[in-house]
């Protein structure tokens, strides 16, 4: 019947079949009815079937919800605990912080009391809750399952406990500890650590720097025509500058570079280098500085020109000082720049001095005594009142017996003679001057060598019963190139007891052993002792014309 004869039934027989079909309630050929319609009619005559379906989706809607529910409730408690500890740790971080600015900017005479050991001890307590609770919040999200909509709260939390932990560790200088916590991370929580990594490009700078083990030294100065520096390593090798930033694809050698007028900067392996300086007066001034892993150390060189003779310039700025037992390079200040004697102050430097004083009673003060015979403790004057000097001792050799009180008055005498302001060292300016700024036992390192100074188990001992003419020892100098800060004599420091007789002296002598060798190590004297003797400071002339080394 349809217009369209394509559509129209071929024979009878396909007719009837439809109108049989239709009859009996079945589809037709020229109408097939709607999917709707179909499932409508299916569910009438078979309707336990799509109730059993019902059934099925409501039981399984039912349980995923619940289960959805139960997990983001149990997640949500996970967070709140992480969150709880996160917080309870970056509040232990920042107290731990705190403790350990005050280890190093404690005053110097704070070493010899109880009050460091208390804060060493509260700096071990202050890391040790805040690693527990980073830990724990840690754990507490990898095992939430859900996030939901405090997703993006979890990843910044994650991201801030990776980063405030390495740079504790970084500040702190506990290198063992970074690289515990780093394979810590990495097995326990890599999923979180890499998803933290790949969201923030600082801490993926920052990892990849721990991991090269790479630091930056920063080098500023006043530019003035004619000064080059030299950077070499601790081989004493000019150091390879890695190609690129002007320094061609192979890179060249750190050594004779210009100070410019704006800073430079180097890209440099973490570890101990020494910086050449070459000034136009011909002068080298040397100063040793330590690139840290992941960090910067920035050096500012404003050196005079001219500096007064017999005297060596030390760069203001941080190192290590004290025993180096600590877990935390506890000991670690900051120092301004100064002057100091290359050698030990001399009989005959002394004696010019002596001789210029004015009254008996003077001269009889500022006299040095020793014990001639060493079967007796009877003590003479080593001069007499003409200055001559008493056999073993001669004019080159280091002043001793004298007094701290006498060492100091020849400063004085001497800060006159040069229009500067001349005194005896600090313990911690000594101690820099001795050990660079890398906190080493020894001026030559870490390893006991009696050979390399004048000490009692010297085998030349017996050639030098009452001290050594400077620099005699060629080896026992100090990266600053001051002569005998190990052996010959010791020296007096200024540091005054309480009733202004005892005095601390530092360093050994052709008396003492390896015990007073190592640079922290003090003593006291009571008046004059037959090998103290001393070297003196100058205070940097300019106020404005500092080197400091900060991080």
């Amino acid at each position: 019947m349809a217009r369209d004869r394509g559509k129209r039934y071929r024979t009878v027989t396909e007719l009837l079949r439809d109108v049989r079909n239709y009859l009996d309630g079945f589809p037709v050929a020229a109408y097939s009815p709607r999917p709707l319609y179909r499932l409508t009619k299916l569910i009438r005559r078979h309707p336990l079937i799509p109730a059993t379906l019902m059934a099925a989706l409501l039981t399984w809607a039912g349980y995923f919800g619940f289960t959805h529910f139960s997990n983001l409730s149990q997640s949500n408690s996970l967070i709140n605990l992480a969150e709880y500890n996160y917080t309870q740790a970056k509040n232990y971080n920042a107290l731990a912080l705190r403790t350990f600015n005050l280890l190093r900017d404690r005053p110097e005479t704070s070493r010899w009391n109880g009050r460091e050991r208390e804060l060493e001890n509260e700096l071990l307590r202050l890391t040790s809750e805040q690693e527990n609770g980073y830990n724990s919040a840690l754990e507490f999200i990898s095992r939430a399952t859900e996030f939901g909509l405090r997703e993006a709260a979890v990843n910044r939390m994650c991201r801030d406990i990776f980063k405030s932990s390495l740079n504790f560790y970084l500040r702190v200088e506990n290198y063992d500890s970074l690289q515990s916590f780093l394979r810590q991370t990495r097995s326990r929580w890599r999923s979180l650590f890499e998803q933290a990594v790949a969201r923030d490009p600082e801490l993926a700078e920052l990892v990849a720097k721990i991991d090269s083990r790479i630091g930056t030294l920063e080098i500023s100065g006043i530019y003035q025509p004619g000064r080059k520096m030299t950077i070499r390593d601790q081989a004493g090798k000019a150091v390879r500058l890695a190609a690129g930033e002007g320094n061609g694809e192979n890179g060249i050698y750190a050594e004779n570079l210009p100070i410019g007028e704006r800073e430079q900067s180097f890209q440099l392996p973490a570890g101990n280098y020494q910086l050449e300086i070459m000034l136009p007066s011909g002068t080298e001034v040397t100063a040793p500085v330590t690139v840290p892993v992941a960090g910067r150390s920035v050096i500012e060189l404003a050196i005079p020109d001219q500096l007064p003779p017999g005297v060596r310039y030390i760069p203001g700025g941080e190192f290590f000082h004290g025993s180096s037992s600590g877990r935390f390079g506890v000991g670690k200040s900051r120092l301004a720049p100064y002057l100091i004697g290359t050698n030990e102050v001399t009989f005959g430097e002394y004696l010019k001095f002596w001789k210029a004083l004015e009254t008996a009673e003077e001269k009889q003060r500022y006299l040095g005594w020793f014990a001639f015979d060493p079967d007796s403790e009877e003590r003479r004057p080593i001069w007499d009142g003409d200055g001559t000097l008493a056999k073993p001792f001669t004019a080159e050799l280091p002043v001793v017996g004298i007094s701290g009180e006498a060492a100091e008055a020849y400063c004085a005498w001497l800060g006159k003679q040069l229009g500067m302001t001349c005194r005896l060292p600090t313990r911690l300016e000594w101690e820099k001057a001795a050990r660079g700024v890398d906190g080493r036992a020894y001026v030559w390192g870490n390893v006991y060598e009696p050979e390399r100074a004048l000490l009692a188990d010297n085998p030349e001992k017996a050639r030098y019963p009452v001290g050594a003419p400077p620099g005699r020892f060629p080896k026992d100098i100090s990266v600053y190139g001051l002569y005998d800060m190990t052996g010959n004599v010791r020296e007096f420091l200024r540091s005054p007891g309480e009733n202004g007789r005892l005095y601390a002296v530092i360093g050994g002598s052709g008396a003492t052993g390896a015990q007073q060798a190592a640079a922290p190590n003090l003593n006291y004297v009571n008046g004059g002792a037959g090998d103290v003797g001393f070297r003196y400071v100058l205070e940097f002339p300019a106020a404005g014309e500092i080197a400091t080394v900060k991080k």
